[in-house]
């Protein structure tokens, strides 16, 4: 199914409608190469921004309109994993204002680990950074290297679209999509109808930049039952604040969630604290590289848990057989 993605309330930009573009990368001239990369098919060469010398209008709607044919190849890619389109609110027709999110097909029924990915601001799903995904690659600037080390690991897994809040309807009327109408909407929707009912015996989380601050809020509202089945966040430079934690809940972040930091130390490095949770060097001194930069680090933290996260899942099944025995 191919999407418009203007419909879902991203910003496409709205010069895009002066011009015609194609809806496909290699409509305009370019392709990703088998590193990830996208790259001129003729040339090789990189991503260029200016193709109308001297017209910033133009050349704008030109990067938006091939942002767009990008994010749609993501999301084929995602698709080529094995992943599937949930629409939220879960069962609203097509025709209605909704969203979605891309899930593995097990995410209902795995009682193994649960990884979620949790993107920043001003992103579509399936992409950390479009920086990265525009001018380097593709791989690295998407969820595409994180999917494939979960999947790898045996997680099963959730990519979340914490930006897609609007719907605009056939006649260009704008709605709010229901219970996913801000990003901590979404969470939250999320959690209760998805990762709640799941069978996983323990959560991953996964959230970069604002994403972290959208998780904090979910894992409060959600307490305490949200601090018993996630393991182990890895926020990635997250801008949370200390003051979205209650004190007596600093012991559980201090103990399950470390974040990836933007530092020019080497990768992993201990940095002290930040904001009422442990940080650590991602690697990268630039914000938009620090999820992809963190990868190997914050699979290494998740193994890390998976045991402690086993004797959680088994005292919360113990807990309610002893509830039934009663």
């Amino acid at each position: 199914m191919t999407l418009d993605m203007s419909s879902l309330g991203y910003n496409t930009g709205s010069a895009n409608s002066a011009h015609s573009f194609p809806t496909a990368i290699d409509g305009f001239g370019y392709e990703i190469n088998d590193a990830g990369e996208l790259r001129q098919k003729e040339s090789g060469e990189r991503f260029v921004f200016e193709v109308m010398k001297g017209d910033r209008a133009y050349n704008q709607a030109h990067y938006e309109a091939l942002g767009d044919a990008v994010a749609k190849a993501i999301e084929s890619r995602l698709e080529d994993r094995g992943l599937r389109r949930i629409v939220l609110p879960v069962g609203s027709p097509e025709d209605q204002p909704h969203s979605y999110i891309f899930a593995t097909d097990n995410v209902t029924s795995h009682t193994g680990h649960l990884m979620v990915l949790v993107p920043g601001s001003n992103i579509r799903v399936g992409q950390w950074a479009r920086k990265i995904v525009m001018n380097d690659s593709v791989y690295r600037g998407s969820v595409l290297e994180y999917v494939d080390r979960a999947i790898s690991d045996g997680y099963a897994l959730l990519v979340l679209n914490t930006n897609g809040n609007s719907w605009t309807d056939a006649a260009g009327a704008v709605h709010r999509v229901p219970h996913n109408g801000s990003p901590v909407q979404h969470l939250a929707y999320v959690w209760d109808n998805i990762i709640a009912p799941s069978p996983a015996s323990s959560i991953f989380i996964v959230a970069h930049s604002a994403g972290g601050a959208h998780t904090v809020d979910m894992i409060e509202s959600r307490a305490p039952e949200s601090t018993l089945r996630i393991a182990a966040v890895s926020f990635t430079d997250s801008v949370h604040s200390s003051y979205q934690i209650p004190r007596p809940r600093l012991p559980w972040y201090e103990e399950n969630t470390i974040n990836f930091i933007a530092s020019k130390e080497p990768v992993g490095k201990v940095l002290g604290d930040r904001s009422g949770t442990p940080a650590r060097s991602s690697g990268h001194h630039m914000h938009e590289y620090t999820t992809p930069c963190a990868v190997d680090v914050v699979f290494e933290f998740f193994r890390s848990k998976w045991s402690s996260a086993g004797r959680v899942a088994q005292a919360l099944q113990d807990d309610e057989d002893d509830e039934e025995m009663e």
